[in-house]
This record gives structure tokens, sequence and C-alpha cells, in this order.
């Protein structure tokens, strides 16, 4: 009986292990993935327009326009981990520096299926980042990223107008220091 105890025991004891143990690495690649955001909403003060590349057609290799804005935040519509923000010293009504993930001018994000490949095991994660860009087509006056994702199963386009001084935005801006801010996908308004 002694024994058939310890056995159990030594079972639950192994079991609450590998269970904790697990639950650490979900939570720790959880944090791991997850990029600093705040949705906001925001004005234009001025920009910086990327002067120094030339693209006719296509926009050489890996270079692409990096605009740079100062903007105004109107209004934190939510944040996903207040403490990192704090330490980036944004709140409303501050003005920070900006880059533009997609330059300041007129843009076309064209979304295009990943190859047909199928991942080898039930259990890949799917990401959030493309899986490879081309290099930045010009089309009429639009700026053409062509992305390839696992997250469509069609061509699917994103047109964004561009911006002026003055303009107001919704936009979610995400960092990886505090003087990478970036601005992605937005909507005027």
């Amino acid at each position: 009986m002694k024994k058939l105890f310890l056995l159990a025991f030594g079972l639950l004891f192994l079991a609450g292990c590998t269970m904790d143990g697990v639950g650490n690495d979900s939570q720790s690649q959880n944090e791991m993935v997850q990029v600093p955001t705040i949705t906001i909403e925001a004005t234009i003060i001025s920009l910086s327009i990327d002067e120094n590349i030339e693209c006719l057609e296509v926009c050489p290799a890996f270079q692409y326009p990096l605009d740079i804005g100062y903007i105004k935040i109107n209004k934190i519509i939510s944040v996903n981990n207040p403490l990192e923000w704090d330490l980036v010293g944004i709140s409303e009504n501050s003005e920070i520096e900006v880059k533009f993930s997609y330059s300041s001018r007129p843009v076309k994000i064209r979304l295009i299926p990943a190859s047909s490949q199928e991942p080898s095991s039930s259990n890949t994660t799917v990401s959030h980042v493309p899986s490879s860009a081309n290099p930045v087509l010009l089309e009429d006056e639009f700026f053409v990223y062509v992305i390839e994702s696992n997250l469509v199963s069609e061509v699917t386009e994103t047109i964004l107008p561009g911006f002026r001084e003055g303009s107001n935005f919704n936009a979610t801006i995400s960092y990886s220091s505090s003087d990478r801010i970036y601005v992605g996908e937005y909507v005027l308004i």
C-alpha cells in the first residue's frame, strides 16, 4: 500500500512539473512574440520625405522609401503593454517621431498567397509576418508592396492614400526601441 501511495504521489508530482513546464514555455513564447502596440488617433505635424532613393519602375532590392514624420497623439484607443509605452513616453497630447513602414506617400499593399506548399506538421505556427516581400514597384503614383503571406488564399489589396501635414488618422503603431516607432497601415479620419 505504501509503495502504491508513493507511486501515485510520484506520478502526480511529475505530471505537475510537466504541466508547469508546458505552461511556462507557452507563456514565454507568447511574451517573446508579442510586439508592443498601441492604437491611436493622431495628427501629422510634419513629414520628411526620403528623397535618397531612386525608383524608376522598381526600387533597388531591399530598398524602399524611409519617410519620417512627427505626429501628435490626440487619443489613445488601446494599449497591449502599458508599461512598455510608459518607458517610451507616449501619452495623449504627446508629440513623437515615427517612421512609416510603407512610406507616407500613396501606397498599395498587395498580399498574395504564399507558395502552395503545405506545412509539414499540424502544429505549425502561422505568423502575421509576411513570409517574403518583393522589391517595391511603382504603379502610377503608388508605391506597390507585393507581399507573399500565408494568411490569404487569394490576392488582396489595401490602398493607403498618403499623408500630408494636418492629416488625421487612426493606426496601430509598434516599436522596437524608443527611436524606432512605426506606423504601418492606417485609416484617414
